[in-house]
């Protein structure tokens, strides 16, 4: 029961508008994928980039979704990060 009330409070806490990524920052991420070598996934890229805010809140709803797998959480972070466009991704920080 303790479970589904944190995940209500925590789905609730993040839609404020105060937590909603800002142009510069969605700006500043971007360019952190750029500056990244091309040796890694762009999904890995994208998710390395990612605030801290952010990273932390999509590691625990990854985690959750996966049973507390922690490798199975990555490989869909990393998936679904890399089957985004450049816009999808945008529009997805923007929530974020």
């Amino acid at each position: 029961m303790r479970g589904i009330k944190f995940r209500l409070i925590f789905v609730s806490e993040t839609n404020t508008k105060t937590n909603i990524m800002t142009t510069a920052t969605i700006t500043k991420t971007l360019k952190k994928v750029e500056k990244q070598s091309n040796d890694y996934s762009l999904g890995f890229r994208r998710l390395l980039s990612l605030p801290i805010r952010v990273r932390r809140a999509f590691d625990l709803a990854a985690n959750i979704e996966t049973n507390w797998d922690g490798s199975k959480a990555l490989n869909n972070q990393k998936t679904f990060l890399e089957n985004l466009t450049i816009q999808e991704y945008v529009n997805w920080l923007r929530l974020a």
